[in-house]
């Protein structure tokens, strides 16, 4: 019985593996790569507002609210980044996405020099290049949301589970054949060969099973996707935030513990 479908659903079990674990690979690097880009752009968009922002330009104290504006947006975005969910991102961008607030503080900018009858002069190719900016931050946020949609269904690791549990049953079925019996006491057991294979098989089948759904969760885990360049990213925001006198009015999403506050 066991000749007939232990080697098919052998052969079923090592392709779904090699699937699994080739899909989850590829999707996390995929997000580390994202990350890794959106996390430099944002560092380089978010030097070019303050710069275009600043106070110590003509005119630079009516750029007061648009430059609040852009550091809130910035500072709720790399807190995001850092440590929200993935749910709760999607909230913060339908309800009150921080790119569309960093456009609208540039408007703000434009506007105040076009009530005034001044044009962008020199600033005209900040504010393109930081709208260009903006706009590759909004694609690869897209991307890494998507990315990490593509999680696979838990109907995928119980399948896993059960082409584990098949293969071991046919295991002991075949190592029936091979019992030993006691001469003292009568007992029929199997060979110690046999017992320490199937330890192994077990071990082997229950850790590639903890691996891929540490996988699957690219966040959390141990092969989780590492925050240290967004973590570093918030601690450079902050301190650009305090350079430009904006550190005690910007709230950033971290307490001194480092615990979330919003």
């Amino acid at each position: 019985l066991t000749s007939c479908w232990l080697p098919g659903i052998s052969i079923l079990f090592g392709t779904l593996c090699s699937l699994t674990a080739n899909i989850l690979y590829q999707r996390q690097a995929r997000l580390q790569q994202t990350v890794s880009e959106e996390a430099s752009i944002l560092a380089a968009s978010t030097q070019n507002v303050l710069h275009l922002l600043r106070t110590n330009q003509p005119d630079g104290g009516e750029f007061r609210e648009a430059r609040l504006m852009a550091g809130q947006a910035v500072a709720d975005y790399v807190a995001t980044l850092v440590g929200d969910s993935r749910g709760t991102e999607i909230m913060r961008v339908a309800i009150d996405d921080p790119i569309t607030r960093m456009r609208k503080s540039v408007s703000l900018y434009e506007d105040v020099l076009f009530a005034r009858g001044r044009d962008l002069g020199a600033m005209s190719s900040l504010v393109s290049e930081l709208r260009y900016q903006l706009t590759e931050i909004g694609i690869l946020r897209a991307r890494r949301l998507s990315d990490e949609a593509l999680a696979l269904p838990p109907t995928h690791f119980l399948i896993l589970a059960i082409l584990s549990v098949l293969i071991l049953a046919g295991f002991i079925l075949v190592s029936l054949g091979s019992v030993v019996v006691d001469p003292v006491s009568g007992v029929r057991s199997p060979t110690p060969e046999s017992t320490l294979l199937f330890s192994i098989l077990c071990g082997v089948y229950t850790l590639f099973y903890n691996f891929s759904r540490d996988l699957n969760s690219p966040f959390e885990g141990v092969y989780q996707i590492r925050r240290s360049q967004t973590a570093a990213l918030l601690i450079k925001t902050k301190r650009l935030m305090m350079e430009v006198g904006l550190g005690d009015e910007v709230n950033f999403g971290y307490d001194n513990e480092g615990e979330r506050t919003t």
